[in-house]
């Protein structure tokens, strides 16, 4: 949707997305928010690990706890890109919503 310049708030011309579009978006994020929270539960990947450790030596045992903990640091940053993402959508769609309800 486009909005030209509007000479009485002075609020310049924009193209907006459908609100239908933005929650698209929306839904997709939090579909990735929910996947990334999976590679978060150390505790379950630990316990997996440990109980497959069966060499009794703890060096492999080491390199894959390493292994684990910079994966669910990868994973809680992406986390935190996702939810800024998410709460600019979220101000998209209420400028969006506010925009059509003065029409």
């Amino acid at each position: 949707m486009y909005r030209s310049y509007d000479y009485i708030s002075g609020l310049r011309e924009r193209i907006y997305r459908s609100p239908f579009e933005i929650e698209e978006d929306i839904k997709e994020i939090k579909r990735k928010i929910s996947e990334t929270e999976e590679r978060l539960n150390i505790r379950s990947l630990i316990m997996d690990i440990i109980a497959g450790d069966r060499t009794g030596r703890p060096e492999p045992l080491i390199r894959e706890l390493e292994s684990a903990i910079a994966d669910a640091g990868e994973a809680l940053q992406y986390m935190k890109e996702l939810d800024e993402e998410l709460s600019l959508l979220r101000e998209e769609l209420m400028d969006v919503r506010c925009v059509l309800a003065r029409n």
